[in-house]
């Protein structure tokens, strides 16, 4: 067997981007990202490098470089004729535009993304897009649109979890919707059902070992305290 130095070459740098984002190193995915933009690579590549330099803006704090960057791919993606590259790109669009606090547009480009699902609608794709949206409704007061949307997409993904290589993208998502709607009962006062929700979404998270599993307890523990039960939230 011989050792490819010429394919080492093209695809080293990419291989490298792909370990430091594993690896958390986020500062180095950027600086690694931002020497790679000019540089010859596949289409898919491009699209991978572009999400994850834009995503490293706005967990910056960066949104406008971020929509920015996001509004490329879209193009780009649109000019290919990926209309799949076209819809998520949208959606990037859509979140980047909720981070940084314009819900009126990160509506307008939800809709876009639901438009651009067409006919033969995606369930799975359908359910993100309502979890953007409905957290969108949330934050602006509109409770009973966001529970619409975030029990709607909360069915989908159970059916999904039936289904292997769903079943990462189920497990990611699920925790949240059910954060929300926990969020959203304990602001209309329903207490013991916002403590059902909190309970299914920390039992959901815990395998992971994410940070957000304190935000459950936390909330569980006002829960607890609004219910009285002051003794079980110490």
């Amino acid at each position: 067997k011989t050792f490819n130095t010429s394919y080492m070459k093209h695809e080293g740098p990419w291989v490298k981007t792909k370990s430091l984002e594993r690896l958390g190193m986020q500062d180095k995915v950027f600086e690694q990202a931002k020497e790679m933009k000019e540089e010859a690579m596949s289409v898919n590549q491009f699209k991978v490098l572009q999400e994850m330099y834009n995503d490293i803006l706005a967990s910056q704090g960066k949104f406008d470089e971020a929509i920015i960057e996001a509004a490329f791919i879209r193009e780009f993606t649109t000019v290919a004729k990926s209309f799949r590259g076209t819809r998520n790109a949208t959606v990037k669009m859509a979140s980047i535009y909720q981070r940084s606090g314009d819900l009126e547009r990160s509506q307008k480009y939800n809709k876009l993304a639901m438009g651009l699902i067409g006919e033969g609608k995606s369930r799975k794709e359908v359910a993100v897009i309502n979890i953007n949206s409905g957290v969108n409704d949330f934050l602006m007061g509109k409770n009973k649109e966001a529970k619409e949307k975030l029990n709607q997409s909360f069915k989908t993904f159970e059916k999904y979890n039936q289904s292997e290589n769903q079943q990462k993208q189920v497990q990611q998502s699920a925790p949240f919707v059910l954060f929300n709607l926990g969020l959203i009962l304990y602001q209309e006062q329903n207490y013991t059902k916002a403590k059902e929700y909190f309970e299914r979404g920390l039992k959901e998270e815990e395998p992971y070992n994410e940070p957000e599993t304190v935000m459950f307890l936390l909330n569980l523990a006002l829960c607890e305290k609004q219910l009285n039960n002051e003794k079980e939230s110490k």
